[in-house]
């Protein structure tokens, strides 16, 4: 039995050892292998520090190319707007709207001209404002902010910025001269405007905008009611809505703020005046004189004057372009200036070859626009509106 155990015991000994040997032969025979797995490791470890190279090369002028492409972002927001406004423009009925595109006075005359449902923007004037949320809150008339279009701050914000974003003129779309802030006296809706109330920021979010003012002339007798029944409500609805829950912009608080009539409205009159005398200047120093260059033709050259544009038909110094074919950034024409009254066109002794007459004349028509409408319609361009949030469901029953 001792022989037995020893000779176990001596077997258990030599197990260890045999397995040390196997190990270290296992070992030295995949010596190969680890060379190859060495070599590659240090491999992806070269290439992996060399793409970090090139992943920090260029980083600066990566940059400037996004800064750069980042300033196409939202270029088209104006042309959009504009697009926008001439849609809400009453359009005027098929006949009419024929009749302006075909020019055909006759067709035109058959409707009288105090009923013809036609609407020109004669002008856009708008202006940047850091914050809008001060003209929001007010809740009287949006006529009391017109000195805003001139940088005049009606609210507890500093003043306006010069950017003017409108048609026309050198700062954006501004129209050349400022059209703002004048007497709303004798509007239709409420009078005369009083002085806006300063209404102090409340702390929260600035909410940039615009303030805008459009001025509209048509022939249509009551216009302004006209235009304050569809035209405002197609404006205040453009905004984010179920369809388009995101926008870049909205429309709010769209209102007349002033309606009257051109033969009211001295500064129009005054300026149709001097540019319809600089027109007849310009035609008789162009008029050629017979036997010279081979020219003996009566009268003189017409150099493209359009007195009478508020139909459609071509106007006092090109005023505007018919809504029913414009094109929205077409320029408009003249801009008021000055203080003369005219001569009344209900005046039955009125000379039709006095200046002050022929200064009025429609020019395909033949009509006296003294007597359309000029309304003026103000609202804010909210920037950035808050996302259509869609109305909560009633609780079933």
């Amino acid at each position: 039995m001792v022989r037995r155990a020893a000779a176990i015991a001596a077997c258990a000994a030599l197990v260890p050892v045999g397995r040390l040997f196997m190990d270290r032969a296992a070992f030295a025979a995949n010596a190969t292998k680890r060379e190859e797995s060495s070599r590659v490791a240090s491999r992806a470890k070269e290439l992996a520090d060399k793409w970090s190279q090139v992943e920090s090369v260029g980083g600066a002028e990566m940059a400037t190319v996004k800064n750069v492409m980042s300033l196409v972002n939202n270029r088209a927001v104006w042309a959009d707007i504009l697009t926008e406004i001439t849609a809400a423009v009453p359009r005027p009925a098929p006949e009419l709207a024929k009749a302006l595109v075909e020019r055909n006075a006759a067709s035109l005359k058959a409707v009288p001209r105090n009923q013809r449902a036609v609407f020109r923007i004669e002008s856009i004037q708008s202006r940047y404002l850091a914050d809008v949320g001060p003209i929001l809150r007010d809740t009287g008339n949006l006529g009391r902010h017109a000195g805003e279009l001139t940088g005049v701050a009606t609210t507890g914000r500093p003043a306006a910025s010069a950017f003017s974003p409108g048609f026309g003129g050198p700062q954006g779309f501004a129209p050349p001269t400022g059209i703002g802030g004048e007497d709303l006296a004798g509007s239709n809706f409420g009078g005369g405007q009083p002085a806006a109330p300063v209404v102090e920021s409340t702390g929260e979010t600035a909410q940039r905008g615009f303030l805008v003012r459009i001025r509209v002339i048509s022939p249509r007798q009551g216009a302004d009611n006209f235009i304050n029944s569809n035209f405002i409500p197609a404006l205040n609805k453009v905004a984010p809505n179920a369809a388009q829950p995101i926008r870049l912009y909205a429309f709010q608080k769209a209102e007349v703020t002033r309606s009257t009539t051109l033969f009211n409205d001295p500064e129009l009159i005054r300026r149709i005046e001097a540019e319809f005398a600089a027109s007849r200047a310009a035609d008789t120093q162009l008029a050629p004189v017979p036997g010279q260059n081979g020219g003996n033709f009566p009268g003189g050259f017409q150099p493209g004057f359009n007195p009478g544009a508020f139909q459609g038909e071509g106007g006092p110094m090109g005023v505007g372009e018919d809504l029913a074919g414009s094109q929205p950034g077409s320029q408009p024409g003249f801009q008021p200036g000055g203080f003369n009254g005219g001569v009344n066109p209900n005046d039955a002794d009125s000379d039709p070859e006095d200046p002050r007459v022929a200064a009025f004349k429609d020019k395909l028509t033949g009509e006296d626009v003294r007597s359309d409408q000029i309304v003026d319609v103000m609202f804010l361009i909210v920037l950035d509106p808050p996302a259509f949030v869609p109305p909560a469901e009633a609780p079933a029953q």
